[in-house]
């Protein structure tokens, strides 16, 4: 029996292209779903792109989106300004909804100026921003303490008495009445340093040059610092107690003479002086011999306790903070 080789090789073309074709159309899968925020609210124009192909498309105004994959086992990139990109493989699904997470490094902060909140890429005067969350690491017991070495060109100065709080001067001395900035709590204009509690500080703003004048008037001359405290957030109802202990000692003491050295300086200082004609006093004599180091008796290590809690919550219409 004779065969035609032409048109059995004819055939087996044939047959391989077409379980080529089966195979790749056993491949190709739709993948559909929805995409949400994170309080899952549906997100429009949220980019969907299949892994290392140009295959890709965006959420319609409902968050949904329909890919035709090439791969049952493909990944798909989803991807959002201000959200974090997540890679979801598809594992044979056909139907795949996420919930979008928030990318802090994204976003671009907000500014609280006179006027209402900016972004901060929009700011074009002197702001400097405080982070309020590295100052919490630390012991303070006013917003003044929490500004010290923190802002550039704002320096703090205390007078050392137990209790008192510093004085802030922005961008050194004015030449015009005292040295002290406005203090702006959530818009309310405050003629002193805000007593208020550090552990109820949302945020800290300081505005640093003349621009904020035309702002606040000439109270603003040597500058403003906004104070924002925390506010109730939408949720259940949470508490937070902070509880910290330590303690405060001089670092260094200053080396002071005892009385019997006082003394024969003083006895040395008579002598010498022509004036005194040799005529030392009676104190530079007959030494008590007292020896009190008042360093010792004022200076003591101190205690510190602090303990703070709050509570928050808020719904659709209405929000509550509550800090002790």
């Amino acid at each position: 029996m004779k065969y035609n080789l032409n048109y059995i090789g004819r055939a087996f073309a044939f047959a391989f292209l077409f379980l080529g074709i089966q195979s790749a159309i056993a491949q190709t899968s739709t993948i559909s779903g929805t995409v949400n925020d994170e309080n899952g609210i549906p997100l429009p124009g949220v980019n969907i792109i299949e892994k290392n192909t140009t295959n890709g498309v965006f959420t319609n105004f409902d968050g949904q989106y329909s890919i035709n994959s090439s791969s049952s086992d493909a990944t798909l990139v989803f991807s959002f300004l201000g959200y974090k990109t997540q890679e979801i493989a598809t594992n044979g699904r056909t139907s795949i909804n996420i919930s979008m997470v928030v990318d802090e490094n994204q976003l671009d902060p907000i500014i609280v100026v006179g006027y209402g909140t900016q972004k901060k890429s929009s700011i074009t005067g002197a702001v400097a921003i405080v982070d309020v969350e590295e100052t919490e690491k630390s012991q303070y017991t006013n917003i003044v303490d929490r500004l010290q070495g923190r802002v550039a060109g704002v320096s703090v100065s205390t007078s050392g008495e137990p209790g008192s709080v510093g004085d802030i001067t922005i961008r050194g001395s004015s030449f015009f009445n005292d040295n002290n900035p406005l203090y702006v709590v959530d818009g309310v204009v405050l003629n002193s340093v805000p007593r208020i509690n550090p552990n109820d500080v949302e945020s800290i703003q300081v505005l640093k040059d003349a621009s904020s004048s035309s702002i606040y008037g000439s109270r603003a001359a040597n500058g403003v610092i906004l104070v924002t405290t925390k506010k109730g957030k939408k949720g259940k109802l949470s508490l937070n107690i902070n509880a910290s202990n330590g303690f405060q000692q001089l670092g260094r003491k200053v080396d002071v003479m005892n009385s019997q050295q006082w003394a024969s300086i003083a006895r040395a200082t008579f002598e010498t002086d022509p004036n005194a004609a040799g005529q030392v006093p009676n104190y530079a004599i007959n030494v008590p011999g007292i020896n009190t180091d008042w360093q010792d008796e004022v200076i003591q290590t101190a205690m510190i306790r602090d303990i703070s809690a709050n509570v928050s919550s808020g719904g659709e219409k209405h929000n509550v903070f509550f800090g002790v």
